[in-house]
């Protein structure tokens, strides 16, 4: 995902770049030769000069998932029939419901200024309420239309792995371990890991385990149609949305297209929250109970719990 901007004259510049950055979306700024930009944190396009010069190379650039700022309708109108999204400056969101109708007002507004017997007024003047709605709204974009779930490539899981060894100081010994071990596993197919992103921001995983020896103490929990979910992290700020429901949603329909046919899954005794919202999820059946043991030492134990992939409630 990108951001690109219709830069020339564009107020809203700044405030994209900041939103850009907390979900790690890089930003290019289209402008032509008659403008002069300078960002520290965006990549800066100028192209020859022309009314539609800016318009005819950002919509080259721009792809289905990107996000398009401009306050002209024709460039979003294009921009939306690329699948991209696309945001005026002051925060009303471009959509197939509402731009044919902005096209005709532009239209219209056009026609009555060249035959020049009406007056149209001028946009008013720009202030903070309107950069505040701005920002708010192309937040709002990028956390409604802008979550996807893939699988994680070796470098997004280096990436993710790195940041949980700085926020976890104090417990670094395990966390080292299991970086190992994830890269491990997943390198040799005994698991596949699963990323929930915003923009290119990494805000919550799952991972599953398809072969064994991937996981401690597996018996009954992985197997030729079995598949067994660990590792699941949300990034607080993110919690309580539905990102992570999608994320498990997605990954549960990935296996079944890999032929699984059932999962499993472990949670602690105490963790009677994250027991109600597993059980809400379908894995109701108690297997077993069992016991892991952490890098350092630390034995847990673990509650077990599956569910079948087939049929409604698989697919829920």
């Amino acid at each position: 995902m990108r951001i690109y901007v219709d830069a020339d004259a564009c107020p809203v510049i700044r405030i994209t770049e900041k939103t850009a950055r907390k979900y790690e979306i890089p930003v290019t700024l289209l402008c032509d030769t008659s403008h002069v930009l300078t960002s520290a944190d965006s990549e800066i396009r100028v192209v020859g000069e022309g009314a539609d010069a800016v318009d005819f190379a950002l919509i080259q650039l721009c792809c289905r998932g990107d996000i398009v700022v401009t306050q002209d309708y024709g460039l979003a109108a294009l921009a939306l029939g690329k699948g991209a999204m696309a945001i005026h400056q002051s925060g009303m969101w471009y959509t197939q419901e509402n731009i044919d109708g902005l096209l005709m007002e532009r239209h219209l507004a056009g026609k009555a200024r060249r035959s020049g017997k009406h007056h149209l007024k001028g946009p008013a003047r720009r202030g903070k309420e309107d950069d505040r709605r701005f920002g708010e709204r192309l937040e709002s974009m990028i956390r409604t239309l802008a979550f996807t779930c893939r699988i994680a490539s070796r470098e997004e899981m280096e990436r993710k792995w790195t940041e949980e060894i700085r926020l976890h100081e104090d417990d670094r010994e395990n966390w080292v371990v299991w970086k190992g071990r994830a890269l491990k596993n997943a390198e040799k197919g005994l698991s596949i890991p699963y990323y929930g992103f915003l923009g290119n921001r990494i805000i919550c995983e799952a991972t599953a385990a398809v072969r064994p020896g991937a996981v401690q103490d597996d018996e009954g929990l992985v197997g030729e149609t079995t598949a067994y979910l660990y590792a699941f992290r949300t990034l607080e700020s993110f919690r309580g949305q539905g990102y992570f429901s999608r994320l498990m949603r997605f990954m549960q329909e990935d296996l079944k297209r890999r032929g699984f046919r059932r999962v499993t899954l472990g949670v602690e005794p105490g963790e009677r929250v994250n027991r109600q919202i597993y059980a809400h999820m379908g894995f109701d059946e108690f297997i077993r109970e069992g016991q892991e043991t952490y890098p350092d030492g630390t034995a847990i134990s673990v509650l077990y719990y599956g569910k079948n992939l087939e049929g409604p409630q698989g697919e829920g």
